[in-house]
């Protein structure tokens, strides 16, 4: 034990310096965002003069520059921020702005982070297009248009306000790049009339690319679930492998579906107290509004149904890491019910937290992809399900640490390397655009956080164990990038490679020292996805000089406690109820011929290994 308290220590004093030196040299290259938040301050006024000299002299009072004012006094930015009626940045229905995700109000309108907002009344302002009024004026986006006094708008679409032709806000629309198509009202309610002006308008071909982008994301991250699923079978042993595909199974679908049952609208509520909420049953899809739901107008460059499938792959994830906690000993019935519960209720909270506009957005908390609100919620609920599950009969006897290898180590390394291939649909998906800045940005940081990840866990086994162990190599690839996860876009090339170096070598330890404590994870997943997730979380802190350190540790204590909580409660309810190890028989000879009846590699060597009893 001592070792291991000598290499916590070298790792705790590695960990200070890196956030010593973090600041000064390892926080260069970072890309400033692209976005920001605008309000009523960011309307600048500009001189008649310098405007346009063809507002008559009449008009020339009051001029604002790339905005329109409306007779209660709200305006609209030189990019597209909309006030409502009475001057403020948010409609007058609650709608918020989050960080990274925008959020929707309970009207089922949306404001992006830089994007298009929907008033109260139902009216739609978006990034730099043309508004018509309720007189049926028309703005273009750079051209002039004629007033009803006859007067010219200068040639950034500035208006002056008079009593004749002030702009309404109950019924203007704007289109986000701005085509000056003349929109009513009725045209909106339509659907496909409105839809087909958006197609045609110029903003259509970057949301058309964005909107893709995310739904090759959405495939990478379901691919994902292939790599999981080889990669646990392989490592746990071969009377169990059927067993562990099954549950993998299992929870891709049934997580899709509670996440579109209620999971969804738990996380992303619209208005809510900061700590729950629920938008209703379903996805949240208005027939009565195609245009909010398929267009920027949702409030992202993507459909609803592009933003619910990405975000559905990541909810089947937390769940799934829990599965090879539990390998080889679990009930099938207990792992089903636990995994559904975790995926329809505890995931979608946590989330709600930060993702959602929840205390943790409003408190500063940082994780961009999730190393805490997905990884660290899989791995510390698999802690929670383990410590009331037991090991594994023959992991500790007489005192002894027994070794149960894998069964296929290039199962497994397939897997490895199919959920390195998938985390750039995670990391690079979660931009939720597809700016070819930030996405080859955190492209990069993915790849090199998973590389220093494998390195140092190399060494790591090397040291300690004294041998060149390639289940070790392999998880510290994934310790690498479930480590970059929370700040794959926040942090240096150089911070990745040394949050991923840390990451792979703090796996290697935390394994050993589960170890030690008797506490049984036939893959490793508390430790990659559990231990690690906490330090990527935190380190954003460390190496990121716009996020507290502080603040990291509240927001990644604060989820992990609730969702040990929750598991204890949940598991410990259905352990005292229903059950949740097999008998020790089972356990014995397999669950893979007593659960499901079948084999693996029936026919092949080392199948007679394993007993013929099938359940009848």
């Amino acid at each position: 034990m001592g070792k291991y308290i000598k290499t916590l220590s070298i790792v705790a004093l590695l960990v200070m310096a890196a956030s010593y030196v973090g600041g000064a040299i390892l926080t260069d290259g970072v890309p400033a965002s692209v976005s920001t938040e605008l309000s009523s301050s960011d309307v600048s006024l500009i001189p008649v003069s310098e405007v346009s000299t063809s507002v008559g002299a009449e008009n020339a009072e009051g001029v604002i520059a790339a905005s329109t004012r409306s007779g209660e006094g709200s305006a609209l930015s030189e990019v597209g921020s909309a006030l409502s009626g009475e001057g403020s940045a948010l409609s007058g229905k609650g709608s918020a702005l989050s960080e990274v995700r925008s959020a929707r109000s309970g009207e089922g309108s949306a404001l992006s982070e830089g994007g298009s907002a929907r008033s109260g009344e139902g009216s739609a302002l978006s990034e730099g297009g043309s508004a018509r009024s309720g007189e049926g004026l028309v703005l273009s986006e750079v051209g002039s248009a004629s007033t009803l006094d006859d007067s010219t708008l200068s040639d950034l679409g500035s208006a002056q306000i008079t009593d004749e032709s002030a702009l309404s806000v109950d019924v203007s629309t704007q289109s986000e790049v701005g085509t000056g198509v003349d929109v009513d009202v009725a045209e909106l309610s339509a659907g496909p009339a409105s839809l087909e002006a958006f197609k045609a308008s110029p903003e259509y071909v970057k949301f058309m690319i964005d909107n893709l982008w995310i739904l090759m994301a959405a495939a990478l991250v379901f691919i994902m679930h292939l790599g999981f699923a080889t990669v646990e079978s392989g490592f746990t042993q071969v009377k169990n492998s059927v067993n562990v595909i099954y549950k993998n199974l299992f929870i891709l679908a049934i997580g899709i579906i509670t996440y579109a049952l209620i999971g969804f609208q738990i996380m992303y509520p619209g208005d809510f107290n900061g700590f729950f909420g629920f938008g209703g049953f379903g996805i949240g899809y208005d027939p009565a509004d195609p245009v909010g739901m398929l267009t920027t107008g949702y409030g992202m460059d993507m459909t609803i149904w592009s933003d619910f499938i990405f975000q559905a792959m990541f909810a089947a994830t937390a769940a799934t890491i829990v599965s090879g906690c539990v390998t080889g000993r679990i009930k099938l019935p207990a792992f089903m019910i636990f995994g559904t519960l975790l995926v329809a209720i505890s995931y979608p909270i946590t989330g709600s937290w930060l993702w959602g506009g929840g205390w943790l957005d409003e408190l500063g908390f940082y994780d961009f992809a999730g190393s805490t609100l997905v990884h660290a919620v899989g791995g510390f609920a698999g802690l929670a399900c383990v410590l009331l599950l037991g090991p594994r009969a023959e992991k500790f006897k007489n005192g002894v640490i027994n070794t149960i290898p894998g069964h296929n180590i290039p199962l497994a390394t397939v897997g490895i390397f199919l959920l390195w291939f998938g985390w750039f649909g995670f990391n690079g998906g979660s931009v939720l655009s597809a700016d070819p800045a930030e996405v080859s940005f955190v492209f990069v940081n993915t790849a090199l956080a998973a590389a220093a990840g494998a390195l140092a866990a190399m060494v790591a086994t090397n040291i300690f164990m004294h041998k060149l162990d390639a289940p070790m190599a392999l998880n510290g690839i994934l310790a690498g990038l479930v480590g970059i996860t929370a700040g794959a876009n926040a942090v240096s090339p150089n911070s990745a490679i040394l949050i991923g170096a840390i990451a792979g070598g703090l796996v290697v330890v935390s394994i050993l020292m589960f170890d030690k404590l008797r506490v049984d994870d036939p893959v490793g997943a508390i430790s990659v996805h559990g231990v690690v997730g906490v330090w990527g979380t935190v380190a954003v802190g460390l190496f990121s000089p716009e996020h507290s350190f502080l603040t990291q540790l509240i927001g990644t204590s604060a989820v992990v406690i609730f969702t040990m909580l929750f598991s204890f409660v949940v598991f410990g309810t259905i352990k005292y109820t229903m059950g949740v190890r097999v008998a020790s028989e089972v356990e014995l000879g397999g669950l893979d011929l007593e659960e499901h009846g079948n084999q693996a590699y029936p026919g092949f060597a080392g199948a007679e290994l394993v007993p013929e009893r099938v359940k009848s």
